[in-house]
Formats: C-alpha cells, structure tokens, sequence
C-alpha cells in the first residue's frame, strides 16, 4: 500500500486510524475501534458489493426507548443508513432529480453562484477560503435546490453542522442535547415548508413533494430526507474545495495543465488524491474471507477510501496527481448501493468554481503555517485556509 492515505500527518488522524496500515494484510483488526480496516482498493469495491455487507441493520427496526429519540427517528429514514426495501423506494426519488440530465440543467445556476461568491477576490487581499468560498457555495446550491428562503440560513447552518458532529464518536451529552432541539427545528421547518406550496419543477424539493403527494413517501420521510440533503449536500463537498485548492497551491503548474481542458476529469484526479470522505462503516451479516484473513459474522467493517485511492496496485505512482493517467474510478464517492447520489452535482460545482478561481489569477498565496484542519473520522478537510490570489 502506498504511503499516501490521503493523511498528511498525525494532526489528521486523531484516532489513529492509519496507525493500522503499517501491518501488512487485505484486512487490519484495530483494537481500540474493534473494527476491521479494509485498506486496499479491490477489496473495498469488493466488500462494497457484497450483500453480505451491510449498514448497521440497527436503524432497521427501532427500539421504543430509541424511537423516542427525534434524532435517532430521523436518521432510520436516512437512506444513508439504511439498505433494502427502504432504500430501494426512497433512493431513486431523489435520484431522479439529481440525475446527469438534471444536473446538466444547473450549470447556469452554479455557475453564477462561482462567480457571485468569487468576483471580489482578486487584487491581492487577503481572505478565509474556507468561510467566504468553500462553505457558501455548496451550501447555496442546495438551499436552492430545496428553495428554502435565505432567511434560514444562519439556523440551517447551525442545525446541519451539530447533525454532522453526532455522526462521529465521542458525542457528548451536550452535543446530543443539541441535535435533538435541531431535528425537532428541522422537523418543524421542513414540514410547514413541504406543505407551503408548489415548487419549480426539476428540483429536489419538487421531487420530494410530489412523492409525498403521491402516497411514495410519508411526511416523515420527506421531512426525513431533506434534512439528509443538507447534512450530506455541503458539509463533504466544502471540505473536498479547500483540499482541491491546498493541493494545486503546491503544484502551481496544474493551473495551467491542458488537462483542464477536460475539466471533470481534473476535478475526479484531486477527489482521488485526497477525497474529504475518508472512511465508510458496514457491519458482516455472515462470515466472509478477505484473501486469508476470516471475519467473522457481526464483525465492523471501516473502509478506508482514501487509502484505497492510493492504492498502487491500481493507480501508478498513486501519490502523484496526474490529469492524464488513465481513468479508473476513484472511491471518494464510495461505491455500491450507496454510491454518492450528489456525486454529479458535487462535481460541477468544484470544477466550476476552480474555473472561476483560476480566471481571477493563477499565483495562488496560501499561509500554509495558518491553515487549520478539522479533526474527524470519517471526514478530512481544512476548516481554515488564509489565501489571496495575484
């Protein structure tokens, strides 16, 4: 396995994750997580596959001590969590919506939203990529796409980022206090919004309305599912941003590559090179092999995507971000049934906004000492990157 995991250094890898990979093997029992990590790219897309090879079937069917909770409620709706006949009926209504064809139709939006958000750039000031780029733009496009009035961004904002937090371990009883008051706002919100009144066709709100109106899905698993959209429409795609823009400040020759003449194809080079979704969890429903390693039946599962794109038995010189290589699917958007629905959209919104931040100039200054990153397991990316652009 090659050195590069996606982790730079130990600040990144705050449960020791990757402490594992130094032993050899398709699978790594880790003590501490009891979990095993699956390093390598082949058995990743393998497992990935496999239908033995689950999410925790614990959100299947609640407890009633668990259902009375409104955030565990919700995210048993989540297809996020959930496999079989659930998933099966929720996941294509919003697939419909986010389709290569529907998001074709949103270049002119995303696009002016780029170049709103980046036109007071240039000129040499300083300013946050992170807080003035990278976390309003994804967060805009989705807003849009379920026409939430701007006037609940503030609280949007709060309410997805403390859901986020509870998805990582070591959630303290202040934290989970917190994400019970925003699932009950989020209910609130999304029910008196479902039920205001007709939306602009193609969107994914108009998707999930009229699947509520159809009897395809209950208001709770509408109200459900847009709040999904939020928690995983922007928080994974601005962390994946600053890691895009911290790797072409090291190779400044990459903005002018004429590998960007395949825009898409840059963009899925950088998402292999150091995706934000580090890992995925599944649970073995029965004994499987992974080469000559046995696991057992209820045993954790953590694939450890960014290795996997750094795998050397797939990728030649996998450390190297080369706009030309031979293309091959990276697993920064996981694999399986629960590929990324938004992986599309996620795309368009990077490469255009990587297209707007190269016109406005291409000698990108970061105060790399000044950058600050966030500290997840699942999740990696800068939370701060001082930059400005000459």
């Amino acid at each position: 396995m090659s050195s590069g995991t996606g982790i730079p250094g130990p600040r990144d890898d705050p449960y020791g994750w990757y402490a594992g990979l130094r032993q050899e093997g398709p699978a790594v029992w880790h003590p501490a997580l009891q979990a095993w990590l699956i390093p390598g790219y082949r058995e990743c897309v393998s497992l990935l596959a496999d239908p033995r090879v689950r999410k925790d079937r614990t959100y299947d069917e609640l407890s009633p001590e668990a259902a009375a909770s409104p955030l565990l409620r919700m995210r048993s709706l989540w297809i996020l969590m959930r496999d079989g006949d659930y998933h099966r009926r929720v996941r294509p209504i919003v697939a419909r919506a986010l389709s290569r064809s529907a998001v074709a139709q949103l270049n002119e939006m995303v696009t002016a939203e780029c170049e709103a958000i980046t036109a007071g750039l240039a000129g040499g000031g300083q300013f946050d990529l992170m807080s003035e780029v990278a976390a309003p733009l994804p967060f805009r496009i989705v807003a849009r796409l379920l026409e939430v009035p701007p006037r609940f961004d503030d609280s949007l904002r709060l309410a997805s980022s403390v859901l986020f937090r509870t998805l990582e371990p070591g959630v303290t009883p202040q934290l989970w206090q917190a994400a019970e008051k925003s699932t009950a706002w989020l209910t609130e919100l999304f029910t008196r919004h479902l039920a205001a009144g007709s939306f602009k066709h193609g969107t994914v709100i108009a998707a999930i309305a009229t699947a509520l109106r159809s009897g395809e899905l209950s208001l709770e698993e509408a109200v459900a599912t847009c709040t999904l959209m939020f928690i995983a429409g922007h928080e994974t795609t601005s962390q994946f941003i600053g890691n895009a823009v911290l790797a072409l400040a090291h190779r400044p020759d990459l903005l002018a590559d004429p590998g960007w003449d395949h825009e898409h194809n840059a963009v899925d080079e950088l998402w292999r090179y150091d995706t934000s979704i580090q890992s995925t969890v599944r649970i073995c429903t029965e004994s499987l092999d992974v080469g000559d390693v046995r696991i057992p039946a209820g045993d954790k599962l953590i694939f450890l995507l960014g290795s996997a794109n750094r795998d050397e038995r797939v990728f030649a010189q996998p450390d190297t971000i080369d706009f030309h290589r031979e293309r091959r699917p990276h697993l920064g958007f996981g694999f399986g049934g629960h590929y990324c629905l938004g992986a599309g959209l996620a795309r368009l919104e990077v490469a255009s906004l990587l297209r707007s931040l190269r016109a406005r100039g291409t000698a990108w200054k970061i105060d790399h000492h000044a950058v600050e990153w966030s500290s997840s397991l699942t999740a990696r990316g800068p939370r701060r990157i001082p930059m400005a652009l000459g």
